[in-house]
């Protein structure tokens, strides 16, 4: 497997990514001098044992690289005002990457922070079709690279904020970007709470897909047991 050197990635210039052949590029984009140190071969991010030389790996880092941008330029043509994408030259790329356990993180070709949920189906649709590789990030409390980050196109749902409660069914909608501490936050001063999870710095949307074990789960079971509906991205 290899994979990109993404040090000089983030210090790469945007011309990089413009679709222009412009400063010192040969051609369009990371087909350029400067952009081409994007894979250069190192210890840490490339491996090149399955190729015959450094120069082998570089050139497949190098097209992996451009195939991967120019999909992250059709999400990003395709998307509303309402999401945005992100590159690793740009300020909030890394609140999008960053974990609560740094070794959990990795570097993505780019960050998708979708707004709506038919900006999440377009996201997906794309990804389906170009069979790109592609994490998801709810609160990323995880422990694992790879469980809730990617080398390929990160889709982090840290917009999708929302908290409504409704009294009248006892229930509360929330976002798939939250952590239970934005929740707690919220409810407490309603005098109200939810079968959620024991700790603050966890996601809502990880901690119910993995079941959910709440300080309450003794009288009310696991914090999926007590989730109603969901809405769901479909095209």
């Amino acid at each position: 497997m290899v994979l990109c050197n993404f040090d000089e990635l983030l210090s790469a210039p945007s011309t990089c990514y413009d679709n222009i052949r412009n400063l010192d590029e040969a051609g369009v984009g990371c087909d350029g001098v400067t952009c081409s140190r994007i894979c250069d071969r190192n210890e840490k991010y490339a491996v090149a044992s399955d190729y015959k030389n450094a120069a082998s790996a570089k050139g497949v880092c190098l097209d992996k690289c451009k195939t991967i941008l120019a999909i992250c330029k059709r999400i990003e043509n395709k998307i509303s005002s309402a999401s945005e994408v992100f590159y690793p030259f740009d300020v909030e790329y890394n609140n999008s990457i960053s974990h609560p356990l740094g070794t959990s993180s990795a570097f993505s070709i780019c960050t998708v922070e979708p707004g709506t949920a038919d900006d999440v189906a377009s996201v997906l649709t794309i990804i389906r079709e170009t069979q790109v590789p592609f994490g998801i990030k709810g609160g990323g409390h995880s422990f694992n690279p790879g469980f809730s980050s990617t080398t390929g196109i990160l889709i982090a749902m840290s917009r999708f904020r929302q908290i409504t409660y409704h009294p009248t069914s006892q229930t509360v909608e929330l976002g798939a970007g939250l952590l239970w501490g934005d929740v707690y936050q919220a409810l407490d001063p309603l005098g109200v709470t939810v079968v959620g999870g024991r700790i603050s710095s966890v996601g809502v949307a990880g901690l119910i897909l993995g079941g959910g074990y709440s300080w309450k789960s003794n009288q009310y079971g696991l914090s999926i047991d007590n989730a109603i509906e969901y809405e769901v991205s479909k095209k």
